[in-house]
C-alpha cells in the first residue's frame, strides 16, 4: 500500500512539473526577447488636465508667438547654431556646472554675462548687420579655486562685417577695465586681452561669425589662460566648419518638424511665464546639453538611450531608441540630487517622476519638473512653484497630465 502511495505521489509530481513547464513555455512565447519595462495603464478620461490643451498641435513659424516673422527666423538660426557651440567640459572636465544659456537678436535680450557688458550691447544694438547670437556659460564646483568659462557665437551678414565687429567688440572689452592686450598665435582676426593673469577674453572673426571666448581661472597665469583660449578657439572653429550658414531667405525652405516631434510637445499657453520665442524648436543632443543640469552625465545617457532629437516648446520632448530606453532616460532626468525633493505625481499617472529642484534652472527659472514616458518619448514639464514646502503642485500635475495626453494621442 505504501509503495502504491509513493508511485501515485511520483506520478502527481511529474504531472505537476510537466504542467509548470508547459505554462512557462507559453509565457516565453508571449514575451519573446529581452524583458522590457511596461507602462502602467492610464485612462485619459480619469486624469486632471485643468485648462491646458490636450490635443497635438502643428508647429508653425511663429508658433503663436508675438515675435514678428523675420525676427523669429533670426531666433531660429540662433537655436540652430547652439548645436555647434562647444562644451566647456571638452576643454576642462571640471566645467560641468550649467549657467545661463541665452539666444538673442536685439539689445533687449542680450544678457550681461562673463564676457558681455553694456559696451558690447551698444555695438550689437547699433549694427544693422548683426543677425543672431548666443552665449553659454559653465563653471566648476569649487568655491576655493573657482573657474568660469563662456562661449559666444555671433552671426553677421558678411565676412567683412564679422571681422569689423570682432575688432570693435575687442575694443569694448579693453575699455571695460584695466586690461592688457595679449597676442595669441591664432591669426590676424583674433583679438585677446587679459586681466591680472586671471581672466582672458578673446574675439575672433571666423567667416560670417564672431566667436567669443571668456575664461576666469582664479589660480591661473597668462600661459595657462592662453592655452585654454587657443584650444577653445580651435575646437569651436572646427565645429562651425562642420556646418554651413543658411541664408535667412532659405530658412523656411527646411522642414520645421520633419519627424512630427514638435507636435508631441505642449504649445504655448497664453500668459505663461516661460520665455518662449528663445526656446521653441528642434535641438540636436549637442544643443540640448547646454541646458542640462548634468551635461557630462546627459551626454553619456543620450548615447546609451539613443536620443537623436529633442523638441522644445512649453515642454521638452526627447526621442529615444525604444520604451526601455525612454524609462532609463526618464530616471536620469528626474533623478533628485541630495537637496532636491520628490513631489507627488499627477493622479492617475503612476509612472510620472516629479521633483522640486534645490537650485532654479538658470535659463528658464523653473524649480520643479515632472518627467513622463509614452512609447519611445520622454517629456519633461517644468513649473515655478509658489510653495516651497508643498509635496505637490497642482498646476505642474495638470500640465503633466495634459502633456501625457498629447503623447498618447500622437501614438
Amino acid at each position: 500500500m505504501h509503495a502504491a502511495n509513493q508511485k501515485t505521489a511520483r506520478i502527481l509530481r511529474i504531472a505537476l512539473i510537466t504542467a509548470v513547464i508547459t505554462l512557462c513555455s507559453g509565457c516565453g512565447i508571449a514575451v519573446e526577447g529581452n524583458p522590457k519595462p511596461g507602462s502602467t495603464p492610464v485612462d485619459l478620461d480619469q486624469i486632471r488636465t485643468g485648462p491646458y490643451l490636450t490635443e497635438p498641435t502643428e508647429y508653425k513659424a511663429g508658433d503663436n508667438s508675438t515675435t514678428p516673422g523675420h525676427e523669429w527666423l533670426r531666433l531660429m538660426e540662433g537655436r540652430r547654431l547652439l548645436n555647434y557651440a562647444i562644451h566647456p567640459m571638452d576643454i576642462d572636465p571640471e566645467l560641468v556646472v550649467t549657467g545661463k544659456t541665452s539666444i538673442f537678436i536685439d539689445v533687449l535680450d542680450i544678457p550681461i554675462t562673463l564676457g558681455l557688458g553694456e559696451n558690447h550691447k551698444r555695438i550689437l544694438k547699433d549694427s544693422k548687420h548683426f543677425i543672431t547670437g548666443l552665449t553659454a556659460r559653465k563653471s566648476n564646483k569649487s568655491l576655493r579655486t573657482p573657474k568660469e568659462f563662456e562661449v559666444g557665437i555671433f552671426r553677421f551678414d558678411s565676412d567683412t562685417e564679422a571681422a569689423r565687429s570682432a575688432h570693435e567688440l575687442h575694443r569694448a572689452t579693453l575699455e571695460s577695465g584695466p586690461r592688457i592686450e595679449h597676442a595669441l598665435d591664432s591669426g590676424a582676426a583674433t583679438h585677446a586681452s587679459v586681466l591680472d593673469d586671471k581672466a582672458i577674453d578673446v574675439w575672433q572673426a571666423h567667416g560670417t561669425y564672431v566667436v567669443m571666448i571668456s575664461a576666469r581661472i582664479s589660480f591661473a597665469d597668462s600661459p595657462q589662460l592662453e592655452s585654454v583660449a587657443k584650444q577653445a578657439l580651435q575646437i569651436q572653429a572646427a565645429s562651425l566648419d562642420s556646418q554651413q550658414p543658411i541664408p535667412m531667405d532659405d530658412v523656411l525652405d527646411h522642414p520645421l518638424d520633419p519627424g512630427n516631434l514638435m507636435r508631441r510637445a505642449m504649445p504655448r499657453e497664453i500668459g505663461s511665464w516661460l520665455e518662449y520665442e528663445k526656446y521653441f524648436g528642434l535641438l540636436q543632443p549637442s544643443g540640448m546639453l547646454h541646458y542640462e543640469r548634468d551635461p557630462e552625465g546627459a551626454r553619456k545617457k543620450y548615447a546609451d538611450t539613443g536620443v537623436d532629437m529633442i523638441a522644445r516648446r512649453a515642454t521638452t520632448v526627447y526621442r529615444t531608441r525604444d520604451l526601455a530606453a525612454a524609462f532609463e532616460l526618464q530616471t536620469f532626468l528626474a533623478q533628485p540630487t541630495k537637496d532636491d525633493v520628490a513631489l507627488d505625481p499627477p493622479p492617475g499617472i503612476a509612472d510620472a517622476q516629479c521633483i522640486r529642484l534645490d537650485v532654479k534652472d538658470p535659463s528658464r527659472g523653473y524649480d520643479a519638473i515632472c518627467a513622463v514616458v509614452y512609447d519611445r518619448y520622454v517629456a519633461v514639464v517644468a513649473e515655478k512653484m509658489g510653495n516651497t514646502s508643498a509635496r505637490a503642485d497642482y498646476s505642474l500635475q495638470e500640465r503633466t497630465a495634459a502633456q501625457y495626453a498629447i503623447l498618447k494621442k500622437c501614438g
